[in-house]
């Protein structure tokens, strides 16, 4: 099974599109660091413990030596600790990266680390029905009101409009 080092911002948006259930049940091993997983608000937390107590979300405990490897790698301050710790765990693991970070996927695609963001999940999650095309569609437009990432990007939007097209025929 592929491994995806996740961090916070595609926690919390999972989180409020009320789509974290489904992402654990993708046939991909979901993990992450304690140091995000510490980012996140205790109702998020109460809800990946589960994932934890059932092995689908494994929580990664840095030790200081993993700490000093992190603070040592060529990656420039503008990336914070807890988005080091992600590209750290997966270039240690051979993991892919699950972000919506726009530095992080660019950190990732230098290292050579596969990256993906939600609008990779939301063709996951249809590819493997965990949602209908008709949820997909409610959810991205959801996605599009409450993050500014996927409002300010050109591109970006119109992958989405590619994206709603596509869903809204049968």
């Amino acid at each position: 099974m592929n491994i995806a080092l996740t961090d916070a911002c595609i926690f919390i948006d999972l989180h409020d599109l009320s789509l974290t259930h489904q992402l654990f049940q993708l046939p991909i091993d979901i993990h992450t660091s304690d140091a995000v997983f510490a980012e996140l608000y205790a109702e998020q937390q109460e809800i990946l413990r589960t994932f934890v107590s059932s092995q689908r979300l494994f929580i990664h405990a840095l030790t200081l030596e993993d700490m000093s490897s992190i603070q040592a790698l060529p990656l420039p301050d503008g990336l914070t600790f807890n988005d080091k710790t992600v590209l750290y765990l997966a270039s240690k693991t051979g993991g892919m990266v699950l972000t919506s970070d726009a530095k992080v996927r660019y950190h990732a695609g230098r290292q050579a680390i596969e990256y993906h963001g939600m609008l990779w999940l939301f063709d996951q999650m249809l590819l493997h029905q965990l949602i209908t095309k008709k949820a997909a569609i409610a959810a991205l437009q959801r996605l599009c009101c409450i993050n500014n990432t996927f409002q300010n990007n050109p591109r970006l939007k119109e992958e989405i409009e590619n994206r709603l097209k596509s869903w809204e025929t049968p």
